[in-house]
């Protein structure tokens, strides 16, 4: 059961066939029965599932970014898929692009099945629930600052919003960033103020990457 309910929420997926051979290579490693084998890119199955488009970029990418059109080469597909008797933990697996397919990783973990609950609460959001907007969704993540959000990709003239998501900071609801920088969990952000915020982090982590470390004294 995908996640994504609203309809003006585009969904992209590889081919079927690419699919189906995706997930003969992960029975290899995975039991009958198995969320990683039984659920994931299945669109009947009874829990909650879904299918990302991740476009991972560096701090330099993000610094130098005027809009987010520069990022149109996905890095990976994620598929993810959750038990339907326990939300506790959900399945996730990681594949390269369908030209090159081939199974990166796979896991089962509680940060997956938070992944699964942000997903579904992009029906929700304002933006979305304005009917004269209709978007496609990827993921942008940023390794380097240790964050991921929704990129809702706007295919009308209402703009592209950014929906962080994931390494909440105790019950603030926020996602720090390296050099105090915040993220408001699940909130959508107009590109320019998610770069704006985004760029400021990557240029302290660059600089504190540069900074030589203090010399040793004595002996």
């Amino acid at each position: 059961m995908n996640v994504i309910t609203a309809t003006n929420l585009t969904i992209p997926k590889p081919s079927q066939a690419w699919t189906q051979q995706m997930r003969a290579s992960l029975a290899a490693f995975a039991k009958p029965g198995d969320s990683r084998t039984a659920g994931i890119g299945v669109d009947n199955w009874p829990g909650p599932e879904a299918v990302h488009c991740l476009y991972s970029v560096g701090l330099q990418a993000i610094i130098n970014a005027k809009a987010l059109d520069a990022f149109d080469s996905p890095t990976v597909w994620r598929y993810m898929a959750g038990s339907h008797e326990n939300g506790a933990t959900a399945a996730v697996c990681w594949v390269t692009p369908e030209l090159h397919g081939k199974v990166v990783a796979t896991a089962r973990a509680a940060e997956a099945a938070d992944v699964l609950a942000s997903t579904a609460l992009l029906n929700k959001l304002s933006e979305v629930m304005n009917p004269n907007n209709q978007y496609e969704i990827r993921v942008l993540r940023v390794p380097a600052l240790c964050v991921e959000a929704f990129w809702l990709k706007s295919t009308t003239p209402g703009g592209d919003v950014l929906v962080p998501y994931g390494l909440v900071q105790g019950a603030s609801n926020q996602i720090k960033l390296p050099g105090g920088g915040r993220l408001n969990k699940n909130q959508a952000y107009p590109v320019a103020d998610f770069l704006k915020i985004a760029t400021e982090a990557a240029k302290k982590r660059l600089a504190a990457e540069k900074k030589p470390l203090a010399s040793k004294t004595g002996a």
